[in-house]
Formats: C-alpha cells, structure tokens, sequence
C-alpha cells in the first residue's frame, strides 16, 4: 500500500490551478535547507557557557578599569565581534566550550583513524583551543574502547609465569610468604 504512494509521486506532474506542478511545489519545499556555519554553532555554545560568559565580560571593560585578577584572567583571549578566540603561536583559535569538548574530541580521535594523544591535540589545535586539553585527550584516548581492544601496548610487556607442577603427594612442595617483624 505505501508503494502506491510513492509511484504515485514519480508519475507525470499534476497542474494546480494556479499553473505550477506538484513537482514544483515539492521541490520547492524540500530545498529549504538550514546551514549554520562553524562560528555560529561556536557563538552559539559560548553564549550558553558560563565560564566563557565570564571572560567575554571581562574583555568588553576597557583595559584602565580590569582588576589584576580579571587581566589575569583574560590573557590570551581576544573578542572578534561576539566571538572569543586565543590566540597561540600566531593562529586564531575558537575558545571551545565544556558543551562542545566531547564531540571535538571524538571527531579529532575516533573518526581521524584513533591518532594517539599528541596526534589528536594538534589535531584539536589547528581551530579550537580549550583549558586542560592535553589532560582531557589523554583522559578520552585512555577510555577508547577500539585503542584499548585493538591497540597494543607499547614498552616491555610482563612475561608469563612459572607455575609450579602439581605433585602426587600433598605437601610435597610447601611455599610460605614472609612478613614482618611488626612494630606496634
């Protein structure tokens, strides 16, 4: 029954009365699209931050009237229009808010091929910046469930133990640990 609709649609075009098809009209509602682009969804997140909120305040003051703490505080940022960026060895980076960290990660680890922690961080830092970033990474790549399955870990591995042969006889071989003396 629902693919009676479907042919129904692929049919030659029907005319309204005001003249135009109902391939018109469909094409003509199904073109709207909603685009938002990089710095509207980074505006649109830093907005809703309020440690981000915080310091474009701070940088709306003019210079002569911040505090040593709220200078401090605003270092290395700058506000371009409503945006707030850093700048870091000469490159403009979008100030990443705690709503976006998540999925700036998982596309700069888990969809750029699981790159290890340096790899990911220059990665992030080519557009985004956020505070504690190599201590967030390093957090995200240790909890990746394909690095720990498929990954092998790196260095000098344990070796395997020697365990001891079971005898006939009980007690045979008997093995004690040690501890102590005890000062109390």
């Amino acid at each position: 029954k629902m693919a009676q609709y479907v042919d129904a649609l692929s049919r030659a075009p029907v005319t309204e009365s005001d003249g135009t098809t109902l391939n018109d009209v469909l094409a003509e509602r199904l073109d709207v699209y909603v685009t938002i682009t990089q710095e509207e969804r980074v505006l649109m997140a830093q907005t809703a931050d309020e440690d981000i909120k915080e310091i474009i305040k701070i940088l709306m003051k003019p210079e002569e009237e911040r505090t040593k703490s709220e200078k401090a505080q605003a270092r290395g940022f700058q506000l371009q229009g409503l945006l707030l960026y850093r700048f870091l060895n000469g490159k403009k980076l979008f100030i990443m808010p705690k709503s976006m960290r998540k999925s700036i990660t998982v596309a700069a680890h888990d969809l750029c091929g699981h790159l290890s922690v340096e790899k990911t961080v220059s990665q992030i830092l080519q557009d985004y910046w956020f505070s504690k970033l190599r201590r967030y990474v390093r957090r995200h790549v240790k909890m990746c469930i394909e690095c720990l399955m498929f990954k092998k870990p790196r260095g000098k591995q344990p070796g395997p133990l020697h365990p001891i042969p079971v005898r006939r006889r009980p007690f045979n071989t008997v093995h004690m640990d040690h501890i102590g003396p005890f000062v109390t």
